[in-house]
């Protein structure tokens, strides 16, 4: 596992076999989703996981989420940081990505204490979210799972440097926010 490593702009070594939450940074995790196109690729056009994150997180916060929640929803990809997006239908069957994925998620909620916020409303939005954004960008068919009502929401198909601009302005805002909501508690 000595050489099992990949380098990002803030970390020189990054184990993902073995990850530890102090080596994960929002920079890092910001710039990568926003230069990671969802669907492995296969849109009609660029379409980048960061602005897919950011719009999870919106609507998770339109629905009345508590903060902590929106914060899981703006980092619920945040693995693909360090291994990149696999389409869910591949993931499926490569058990050790899967365990890859794990790891890193369990690193990722560790680093950003998330461990209490409501994955199942993040994972409900998420999989609604990838059928509206899968008819919009051409990559939908009737083969697909039903994942329940359809959302009304624009994709604004940003560029990659405005998508890890506002990814990063959302976190330090959420930041903000739980911050103040642990001094008044």
């Amino acid at each position: 596992m000595e050489n099992d490593f990949i380098s990002t702009p803030a970390v020189p070594k990054f184990y993902f076999l073995n990850p530890n939450p102090k080596d994960i940074h929002i920079s890092d995790i910001a710039h990568a989703l926003s230069l990671t196109c969802r669907f492995g690729g296969h849109c009609s056009v660029f379409y980048s996981v960061a602005e897919h994150s950011i719009k999870v997180a919106e609507i998770v916060e339109g629905e009345g989420a508590d903060k902590l929640t929106v914060m899981a929803a703006l980092l619920h990809d945040a693995e693909e940081t360090y291994l990149p997006d696999i389409p869910r239908p591949i993931k499926a069957v490569m058990s050790e990505a899967q365990d890859m994925y794990e790891k890193l998620e369990i690193a990722v909620i560790n680093k950003f204490h998330l461990l209490k916020a409501n994955w199942e409303h993040v994972d409900n939005i998420d999989r609604r979210l990838c059928i509206t954004e899968a008819k919009a960008l051409g990559v939908w068919n009737e083969e697909w799972e039903d994942a329940g009502p359809y959302l009304n929401v624009q994709l604004h198909l940003w560029s990659s440097a405005d998508a890890e601009e506002l990814f990063l302005r959302n976190f330090h805002e959420l930041s903000e926010a739980l911050y103040d909501y642990v001094l008044r508690s």
